[in-house]
């Protein structure tokens, strides 16, 4: 059990950094997308496309830490039960002074090979548990972020407030998935 919380807290660190280079990623792919035609105009393609490439690479090598450690966790939990089945045979000879009986080892061993399913999944739970936690925090901290961006909004505009307006638009354009040549 310590052996499974110790490297589940190095998975954990990991995961969180790999969410961190996913954002990255992410966050120059669609600025990527988003400025296409200005991408284009100027010839910037390749220098963006080496940008995204980069921290790929960065999140793949972050992949492939995680995937040991999680191979790491698999072995010891896969090797815990029959370690946990050795320990205790020997405990229990050690207890007896050396004096066991056949009847007493497989009445043990049918114990302890009943347990052997529940104790392989406590790594994959307590994996699945971080990642858990980790999504939820995520979660928690874009729910709490600030909905509207202050300074894009004008209060107490004078002309607004002759006028009687509560919204005033110019120059807006607005659409639902149609196209600027859609009907309107």
């Amino acid at each position: 059990m310590f052996i499974n919380y110790c490297m589940n807290l190095k998975f954990k660190t990991i995961q969180k950094e790999q969410m961190k280079l996913k954002d990255l990623r992410m966050k120059i792919t669609l600025e990527t997308l988003n400025n296409i035609k200005v991408l284009k105009m100027y010839d910037w393609d390749d220098e963006f496309l080496k940008r995204i490439n980069e921290e790929r690479e960065n999140e793949i090598k972050n992949y492939e830490k995680r995937f040991k450690v999680r191979n790491l966790v698999e072995i010891v939990g896969w090797f815990s039960p029959v370690m946990t089945s050795i320990i205790s045979i020997g405990a229990y000879w050690k207890l007896t002074g050396g004096k066991m009986n056949i009847e007493d080892i497989f009445t043990c061993l049918g114990i302890l090979n009943s347990l052997q399913g529940p104790l392989r999944m406590i790594p994959s739970l307590l994996n699945n548990f971080y990642d858990t936690c980790i999504s939820m925090a995520r979660i928690e901290n874009y729910l709490y972020e600030e909905e509207v961006n202050e300074s894009s909004v004008i209060k107490n505009d004078k002309t607004m407030e002759e006028n009687n307006l509560a919204i005033k638009i110019e120059n807006g354009f607005f659409s639902w998935g149609a196209t600027s040549g859609a009907k309107k």
